[in-house]
């Protein structure tokens, strides 16, 4: 009895942080090293220091993450503002927790082409195959973009849907006159020369925008006030080692992504950038109105985790 009664009392005298340990947070992640901060949080012991469990789960594009947090097979999810704002209008109940990064001088990504191609400029990509990761996704959009601010009409350009570990190949191929790449494929394609970049899209019409954010249910949100608190902390607290030191950050990339270190040596390592203004999100709705993508105006503030 009296050994039941010191383990009762030593269960109630237990800190606040062994309690705290039993807390699961399941999060998706694509491909890109957007979620940077969330793989240093991990690797430098700041989830487990504030009591959580991370599980990592590597989604195939931020398409999916809408869907796979109103299943609740993850609870938070790295997603692009566009597509936010697209689930959101469709009736998804999505809060944002924050930013993650925003498209900086860094990110060198956009339109590529054969190192031979007579593509050079925007009016050159009229009737051309072009090889985009998803139709009306984050890159698309952009893309779509950048061609109205040159006077090209994108109803004249020929998208074809394609993952980016075989768009390399099929540019290669000729299959395609150009592909839309961002990421380690891009650095690939052109450190190994089998492409060039003709059209800087997200430097020309996106930086300083929001890129990526964190995001989850309202329901979990409000079910997890205390758990998500924390997790917001460690990210922004994982960021810092990071920003200093290029060779810590890329190999943790290498890690999470799976990446050769001589990939890894190349790839962009993304700025991470943690508030999402008003003027910010003004300028994606503004820009998915103007494609007919979304309709209504949505306001920043009440979508906000506090």
């Amino acid at each position: 009895m009296r050994v039941l009664a010191f383990a009762l009392v030593l269960m109630v005298m237990l800190p606040n942080h062994a309690v705290r340990a039993q807390t699961t947070i399941r999060y998706g992640y694509t491909a890109g090293g957007d979620s940077l901060p969330v793989f240093a949080a991990e690797e430098e012991g700041l989830f487990k220091k504030a009591g959580l469990k991370l599980e990592l789960q590597r989604l195939s594009n931020t398409a999916v993450a809408a869907p796979a947090l109103v299943a609740k097979s993850i609870d938070v999810a790295q997603m692009t503002t566009p597509v936010f704002l697209m689930a959101y209008e469709g009736g998804l109940e999505l809060v944002i927790v924050c930013g993650l990064n925003v498209y900086g001088p860094e990110l060198a990504v956009g339109a590529v082409a054969l190192p031979n191609s007579n593509i050079k400029i925007a009016p050159d990509f009229l009737g051309k195959r072009v090889a985009v990761a998803g139709v009306l996704g984050t890159m698309h959009i952009l893309f779509v973009k950048w061609l109205r601010q040159h006077g090209v009409d994108p109803r004249r350009i020929n998208f074809v849907e394609a993952n980016f570990s075989v768009m390399p190949e099929m540019l290669k191929s000729k299959q395609v006159d150009v592909v839309l790449l961002g990421g380690p494929s891009f650095n690939r394609v052109i450190n190994e020369g089998t492409g060039q970049m003709v059209g800087n899209i997200y430097q020309e019409v996106a930086q300083g925008q929001v890129l990526n954010m964190v995001v989850t249910t309202r329901q979990w949100a409000e079910t997890n006030k205390e758990p998500l608190a924390r997790f917001r902390a460690a990210i922004v607290e994982g960021a810092k080692p990071v920003e200093r030191d290029d060779e810590r950050a890329r190999t943790y990339l290498a890690k999470y992504l799976s990446l050769t270190p001589e990939v890894a040596k190349r790839i962009d390592i993304p700025r991470s950038s943690f508030p999402v203004t008003q003027e910010q999100f003004e300028w994606w709705s503004d820009t998915l109105k103007d494609q007919n993508l979304i309709k209504g105006n949505i306001d920043l503030k009440r979508l906000m985790v506090e």
